[in-house]
């Protein structure tokens, strides 16, 4: 006989939760929001960067697109020119 989802893991979700101490939902979700702001690194410099990369490689982008439509441009004056339409 197959178990059922919740059959198997129904008896966790009421299993008491401590994350470094703490046990009432908004005691728990304030230590992750202390957690996060300690390992994750808020810097106007590498935001700066990556705008300036990103804009970088947008124009590029946008320069080869140019290159490209103006080189079908010239291939399609050529085909017809020489079709005579």
């Amino acid at each position: 006989m197959s178990t059922t989802w919740n059959a198997k893991f129904r008896r966790n979700v009421n299993k008491p939760v401590n994350i470094n101490g703490y046990s009432n939902v908004t005691d728990i979700a304030n230590e992750f929001v202390v957690h996060f702001n300690k390992v994750f690194r808020h810097d106007d410099d590498d935001d700066k960067m990556a705008y300036n990369d990103f804009s970088i490689s947008h124009k590029r982008v946008q320069n080869v697109l140019k290159i490209t439509c103006n080189l079908a441009m010239n291939v399609w004056t050529r085909l017809v020119l020489n079709v005579g339409y």
